[in-house]
């Protein structure tokens, strides 16, 4: 196997709302063990590569459930939170704050240089059908009515694919993000947006709507509200996102028809 690499990117995990409450055990098992396999092999490199590890605002997320404040926008140096271990909901979330840990410490413990990013809410073509921008397309082709929508004045913000690609080379390929301590970075769109508000942008870029939206509560632990602040990110390495909400969703949309046709 090759062992002369410049940069190293770990993105793969086990994610998905419905993967957290149907096997919570395995999105643990998986993506901890996942991380720490990659960590020995980089440890175990004559030449350390730089890695990129993607955590997840999930980390940070339970803190406003639990006490009832997060700044919003939210920066990176807040109390990360699990805020119910018995709760599935939050096996992912408990995945990725064990996972900054041990890069954190293994990049400091055996000197190479690496990056941990928080997405919040990527989307785009080729996501799966685990994540609302995804169902809502679903429920749209198939002319769902009434339409099922959980958490409507939930808040989110939705930073397209490439942008979120573009934000995660420039950090890897940054000189700023080469010291120790190593970097944790926020990466997400500013235009906040309730869940009905996306939905309702959805059927304006598809064309149809439901003839009735059937408001259903949140799952157990979903988290009310959710901004990231990418003061950081600009300063690092200038980023910010480029893709409008509308845009991004219509390109995406016309994506998600054509594959459930095919």
């Amino acid at each position: 196997m090759a062992t002369d690499f410049d940069h190293v990117y770990h993105l793969a995990a086990v994610n998905g709302t419905k993967n957290f409450y149907e096997m919570p055990a395995e999105v643990l098992r998986i993506n901890t063990l996942s991380l720490i396999l990659m960590l020995e092999w980089i440890k175990s490199l004559p030449k350390k590569p730089k890695l990129c590890f993607t955590s997840s605002n999930e980390a940070y997320a339970g803190a406003l459930e639990s006490f009832q404040q997060l700044p919003i926008p939210t920066p990176e140096a807040v109390p990360l939170v699990i805020s119910d271990t018995y709760n599935p909901r939050w096996s992912y979330a408990g995945s990725k704050l064990i996972g900054e840990l041990f890069v954190i410490h293994y990049a400091k413990a055996y000197d190479f240089p690496a990056v941990i990013v928080r997405p919040h809410n990527f989307y785009g073509p080729r996501a799966g059908f685990g994540h609302v921008i995804p169902g809502l397309c679903e429920k749209i082709i198939k002319r769902t009515d009434p339409f099922p929508l959980p958490g409507t004045e939930e808040t989110r913000t939705f930073c397209y694919i490439t942008d979120a690609v573009k934000a995660i080379r420039l950090l890897m390929e940054a000189s700023a993000t080469d010291n120790q301590p190593i970097e944790t970075v926020h990466i997400g769109a500013t235009d906040e947006i309730t869940m009905r508000e996306l939905a309702e942008k959805m059927f304006a870029v598809t064309g149809w709507r439901p003839r009735q939206l059937d408001a259903q509560p949140s799952p157990a632990g979903s988290v009310k509200r959710r901004l990231a602040d990418i003061a950081k990110i600009k300063k690092l390495v200038d980023w910010e996102p480029e893709t409008s909400l509308a845009y991004g969703l219509k390109k995406t949309f016309e994506w998600y028809k054509k594959a459930l046709r095919n």
